[in-house]
């Protein structure tokens, strides 16, 4: 017989928008894990090509403690950056 306390761990996160002009806008969030102080930061930005046609690309950059031979170190830590290019065309 085990027994246990299961607790949730909230994460905070926060994101913000701003149109430099109608034709581009930039945008953040961030997601902070409290416990294990990890966390991801998504920057992107938008090209917009009229009404037709838009472009954006964005980033997914974790940090905190990478995995080790104990295991994962955090909850982000171990994630690798990636990228993300979007075009979309509108009819």
């Amino acid at each position: 017989i085990t027994s246990g306390v299961a607790a949730a761990i909230l994460a905070v996160a926060a994101t913000t928008a701003c149109e430099v002009s109608p034709l581009v806008s930039f945008n953040v969030a961030w997601i902070q894990q409290p416990v294990d102080r990890s966390g991801v930061v998504i920057p992107g930005i938008t090209l917009t090509f009229g009404d037709r046609a838009s472009a954006g690309a964005s980033a997914y950059l974790a940090y905190g403690r990478g995995s080790s031979l104990q295991g994962l170190g955090s909850e982000y830590g171990a994630t690798p950056a990636s990228l993300l290019l979007q075009f979309r065309f509108y009819r």
